[in-house]
């Protein structure tokens, strides 16, 4: 009998815990968004406020604009915002807070929405990344969503902070910052892109479209793109800052491994006051592996500089030698009549 007690026990403990597994299962609710107000029943800010890790937040059947009077909306639980399309609804930070803030150890995903107008300027008090979206250690899924109109010290329209992050099918756009990553800043987080696209965003010192960094000894920060198009973006104010580069991207390794892995992707018409137009790096720390890619720099701009080790995959045209080469199936186009689409078949075989 004294034997078989434990058992038992640890019977029943098991039993407790099945249970209250089911009883998490059942508890996912969805909660409907009934209303475009910021406040009051039926609201998104009110949905936000009821649900619990788990739930589906639905404001697919509300259309028009939702502005923030109130401040930003903080997402502290484990939640998926499904919204009816970024052409129907949008979430507007009245130029003065942030839109989204997504706090620690949580699995969100947002889709479906306009993100826009949101601020977070205020340097250095807290509140200055991440104007459109500011998450730190999470899991994000940003999908079908526009990102536009956004401004911050870093990351204008999406500051990742120790996180991994998939923008899939979504656009960035229109997007600034005061310091760098006028569309995203990814800080030792892992990011992913999947057929989306970056476009004109600027930054006032580096990486208009996108900035890749690793801010302490010994981290690291991944972006990895494919179907990715990255074109006009900007770094640099004009001149105004000297030495402002990577237009497009800017991948920072001098703290940690910085490391960018693109692929069947444009990369065209970013510009800068400094180096690389499109890509470039600090110090020729971090790794770039790119392949099946076009990269226009626009007259007499240049693809890449000072990103350190480039490996190519191959199938990838460039308009200057500071593209990759493989020495075999990368391509050099360097006519400026034709542009880079004259890649005789060679991209994406």
């Amino acid at each position: 009998l004294h034997d078989a007690l434990p058992i038992c026990r640890r019977f029943a403990v098991l039993c407790a815990a099945l249970i209250s597994a089911e009883m998490t299962v059942a508890r996912a609710a969805t909660i409907p968004v009934t209303s475009t107000a910021d406040l009051g029943s039926g609201s998104l800010r009110d949905a936000m406020r009821l649900a619990q890790d788990g739930d589906i937040i639905d404001a697919t059947g509300v259309s028009g604009i939702i502005t923030l009077l109130s401040g930003e909306l903080l997402i502290t639980n484990s939640v998926n915002i499904i919204g009816p399309g970024p052409g129907l609804l949008a979430i507007d930070g009245h130029a003065s807070n942030r839109v989204f803030e997504i706090t620690q150890n949580l699995n969100v995903t947002i889709s479906g929405l306009t993100i826009s107008n949101g601020v977070a300027t205020v340097y250095p008090a807290p509140g200055y990344e991440g104007g459109g979206v500011f998450n730190s250690h999470t899991t994000l899924t940003i999908s079908n969503c526009v990102l536009t109109g956004n401004s911050a010290y870093f990351g204008g329209g999406l500051f990742n902070d120790q996180s991994v992050v998939t923008l899939t099918r979504s656009t960035i756009t229109g997007n600034s910052t005061s310091e760098g990553g006028g569309g995203i800043f990814n800080d030792r987080s892992t990011l992913f892109v999947d057929t989306s696209l970056i476009c004109s965003n600027s930054g006032m010192f580096n990486g208009g479209g996108l900035y890749n960094s690793s801010f302490d000894m010994g981290s690291s920060s991944l972006v990895v793109a494919v179907n990715m198009t990255l074109c006009a973006n900007s770094a640099g104010g004009g001149g105004i800052v000297a030495g402002a580069s990577g237009g497009g991207i800017f991948n920072s390794g001098f703290y940690g491994q910085a490391r960018l892995q693109i692929f069947n992707s444009t990369i065209c018409d970013n510009t800068t006051d400094g180096d690389g137009d499109n890509i470039s790096g600090e110090r020729n720390t971090g790794s770039l592996e790119i392949g099946s890619t076009i990269l226009r720099a626009p007259l007499p701009g240049q693809n890449i500089a000072g990103v350190g080790t480039v490996v190519s995959s191959g199938y990838n045209l460039s308009t200057d030698g500071s593209g990759p080469n493989d020495g075999v199936t990368d391509l050099l186009n360097t006519d400026p009549l034709l542009g880079p689409l004259q890649n005789n078949g060679e991209i994406g075989r």
